[in-house]
């Protein structure tokens, strides 16, 4: 793990030990680098960034890697695949991805970030074809912040998990909504009605954030939109399972780092956008 020194060059701030976590196969003798806009990432040479180490969970293969960094650490960053003299043979093709720890983070505790790597279809709804032609239909959405970590209540003693779902979805309709919906209580047991319903935060993205016991993973969820006339759409995509770490007591925090919506699978204008499967039974 990164020394916090390195950051900061005291002794005295508080630390968060941040894990970054991506499932990505690659071959003999590659290696995944995440590097981004502060110096402990190579400030954007990633010759300079931070080396990540495959880890096997069953059949996927996850680069982690984890670091120590300063209460309300900010950065951008982006993964690559590089040879084994750190020469870069591919990099995402998306935004790439922005981390700013909120307030209520404590000293010591850890920040799981689970990303995805972004190919050149998760690209595509932030170009202006996208935004200005093909969803020039979309309507303005309000921003709505989500309630700071602070004032979220976390029990201690029974070991809950903070999780914050994030995930780009360009088409939304006006007087539709996009939930978590999932086998869990938080997330309505499949139901939408009692389902996470998220938050518009800008540029497509939605997210937002549930309080979960340690107990209760693995749990299995999907995204989906319900309109204002009852209509449920779900991504079309299998479940998404998320996991943790059951030996390790120190991680708090789960971000999901932008997902984007199912997998490209509708045709709009020869060009693939996210689709969803409309649903039954899932009021």
């Amino acid at each position: 793990m990164v020394n916090l020194g390195l950051l900061s060059g005291t002794k005295s701030v508080n630390s968060v030990k941040v894990s970054f976590q991506l499932p990505y196969y690659t071959h003999w003798g590659q290696s995944l680098i995440v590097s981004g806009s502060v110096p402990v990432l190579g400030s954007r040479n990633v010759k300079k960034g931070f080396l990540l180490s495959p880890v096997h969970q069953g059949d996927e293969l996850i680069w982690y890697g984890s670091l120590a960094v300063p209460s309300g650490f900010e950065c951008e960053y982006s993964y690559y695949v590089v040879d084994d003299e750190k020469n870069v043979l591919r990099w995402e093709m998306g935004k790439g991805c922005k981390l700013l720890l909120p307030e209520g983070i404590q000293n010591g505790q850890e920040v799981e970030l689970h990303d995805l790597w972004q190919t050149g279809s998760d690209a595509l709804p932030f170009r202006s074809a996208f935004k200005n032609v093909i969803f020039w239909k979309s309507c303005d959405w309000k921003l709505e912040a989500p309630a700071p970590i602070n004032n979220i209540k976390m029990d201690q003693e029974a070991g809950t998990i903070f999780v914050q779902f994030k995930i780009c979805c360009p088409n939304i309709e006006e007087d539709t909504s996009v939930y978590v919906i999932g086998n869990h209580a938080k997330l309505g047991q499949w139901k939408v009605h009692g389902g996470l319903k998220l938050n518009y935060g800008g540029e497509s993205i939605w997210q937002a954030d549930c309080v979960i016991p340690r107990g209760d993973f693995p749990m299995q969820y999907r995204y989906c939109k319900y309109d204002r006339a009852g209509n449920i759409a779900l991504e079309n995509a299998p479940n998404r399972e998320l996991t943790i770490d059951s030996s390790n007591n120190l991680s708090r925090y789960i971000f999901f780092q932008m997902a984007c919506c199912g997998k490209f699978l509708g045709v709009v204008l020869g060009l693939q956008s996210p689709c969803f499967l409309l649903g039954q039974n899932l009021v």
